[in-house]
């Protein structure tokens, strides 16, 4: 962040994080463990085996594929970051066969939602819905950040 700041003119206060797999834990380690220093984050298809264990509330949004590696579930994605903002975690929807459904844990403060996207594929960062050759990712994700 030092260099950057020293290198471009940036709104300081919308540094927003996003990592696909270990790219992800990777987001998640710094995001919880600087905070005030990003303002969202997104990881899509998390991996690791670094997971934070504490966080203040974040913005976060995440995503796994229903044939992604076994044992990843929304439990290991984004149930944490729900826990951590205060709210009850609860199951979200799963994905239809062939689609992606995405979905907000109730009750998240409107400053910190948490998003999880559940999607019928493999472990990718460009997930595609049936008969559709662009990914629905960025559909998603974009208009999560740039609320922010």
């Amino acid at each position: 962040m030092k260099t950057v700041k020293a290198d471009l003119c940036i709104d300081t206060s919308r540094v927003e994080l996003e990592g696909f797999s270990q790219g992800g834990a990777m987001i998640a380690v710094l995001a919880c463990t600087r905070p005030g220093v990003f303002r969202a984050a997104v990881g899509p298809s998390r991996g690791g085996p670094t997971a934070p264990s504490t966080c203040q509330p974040i913005p976060y949004l995440g995503s796994l594929g229903l044939h992604d590696v076994s044992g990843n579930s929304q439990a290991t994605q984004t149930d944490a970051f729900a826990k951590w903002d205060g709210r009850a975690i609860e199951s979200l929807p799963t994905a239809p066969t062939g689609g992606h459904v995405c979905a907000a844990y109730k009750g998240c403060a409107a400053g910190d939602p948490v998003i999880w996207c559940s999607f019928s594929g493999p472990h990718t960062a460009s997930p595609t819905d049936s008969g559709q050759s662009v990914s629905w990712t960025p559909s998603e994700v974009w208009p999560f950040l740039s609320q922010f």
